[in-house]
């Protein structure tokens, strides 16, 4: 069995030092061009934008019901007219559904932009 010099562990500390910053700065490189795919995906939208996306959503909605119960409650015969609530006049539920729909849209040009 070998033993190592004080110079032997010195070089192989260098060059662990050395490997473990060249990974480092692929990585730090690999993020940042992953940060830049994924802006080019889809542009960010504006508070404008949003609202406008909100507005189409709701005139969509119509005058379409939502359950604001858990669905289990129609197995016990509990359910009446007051668990429903339009939809589109609920600025939070409308708001949500929105980002959805624009969470979709990125992921669906994310992945076209991939595919290409």
């Amino acid at each position: 069995m070998s033993t190592w010099t004080v110079d032997q562990w010195k070089d192989m500390l260098e060059w662990a030092v050395l490997m473990f910053l060249i990974a480092f700065a692929f990585v730090m490189w690999l993020l940042d061009w992953y940060r830049e795919q994924r802006a080019a995906a889809a542009p960010d939208l504006s508070a404008e934008g949003f609202d406008a996306v909100c507005e189409a959503v709701a005139k969509s909605l119509g005058d379409a019901y939502d359950c604001t119960r858990a669905w289990s409650a129609w197995g016990y015969g509990t359910m009446s007219a007051a668990d429903f609530s339009t939809v589109g006049h609920d600025g939070d539920r409308v708001a949500e559904i929105a980002q959805a729909a624009v969470n979709a849209y990125r992921a669906a040009v994310a992945e076209a932009k991939g595919a290409a």
